[in-house]
């Protein structure tokens, strides 16, 4: 084929795009931070979202950070302390942590997310809700020694039906540090147990539907390889 007939089919391809009104793509592909350990390498097409769009979109993703439990109170890692005045510092700390836990909650309001993602929001703001309000209840043991406050139910998950024997524990334990190390793990893992298993696995069709509506791709990336 000459060079010349060339040149002309691509003139032919030029006019028929803009005749038929067809936007020539433009795939980009950026990185977007989901942890301290991974990377979502996203690709999408520029001509019909944008990148700053697809970088708040990608947030709610089953590796990103609506999905990881990493503020908490921290308190379970020590006894709580003897002194008043250092108990007193704990609690705040607690209390400081659990504020930037809702902060997160607010962020995944659904009015800030296409609607194509209210299945996805609505998942992870629910998980989200029920490790605050797990904290919550770990941060009331710990100023009170109350027992009762671990009874609390949270949206149909109620620790007396399904954790009565390790809140029976805690509440016969020999002293106030042994009812925390039970509370702290026996009642703390039980709980957390039933609550997976009411709130269920996240809903990775509607995550997918959601990418394929917008031609974007993902690829997740371990920043421990760099």
């Amino acid at each position: 084929m000459s060079e010349g007939t060339v040149m002309n089919l691509m003139r032919l391809i030029a006019i028929s795009v803009v005749l038929l009104g067809i936007e020539p793509t433009q795939e980009t592909t950026i990185s977007v931070p989901l942890s301290s350990e991974q990377l979502d390498e996203v690709t999408f097409d520029a001509s019909r979202v944008s990148g700053t769009d697809v970088s708040h979109w990608i947030q709610p993703s089953a590796e990103g950070p609506f999905s990881q439990a990493d503020i908490g109170t921290r308190l379970c890692f020590s006894q709580p302390p003897s002194e008043n005045a250092r108990k007193q510092q704990e609690i705040r700390r607690a209390q400081a942590r659990l504020s930037k836990f809702r902060s997160r909650i607010s962020d995944l309001d659904q009015g800030h997310y296409p609607a194509g993602l209210k299945e996805v929001v609505s998942y992870l703001k629910r998980r989200q809700s029920f490790w605050l309000w797990l904290d919550r209840q770990e941060l009331a043991f710990f100023e009170t020694g109350d027992v009762t406050v671990l009874q609390s139910p949270f949206d149909q998950i109620d620790p007396k039906s399904s954790c009565g024997a390790a809140l029976e524990a805690v509440h016969k334990a020999k002293d106030q540090n042994a009812a925390w190390r039970l509370a702290c793990f026996d009642w703390h893992n039980c709980v957390l147990k039933a609550g997976e298993e009411r709130i269920g696995p996240y809903p990775k069709d509607a995550w997918r539907s959601f990418l394929t509506e917008h031609g974007i791709r993902e690829h997740i990336i371990s920043t421990e390889a760099y």
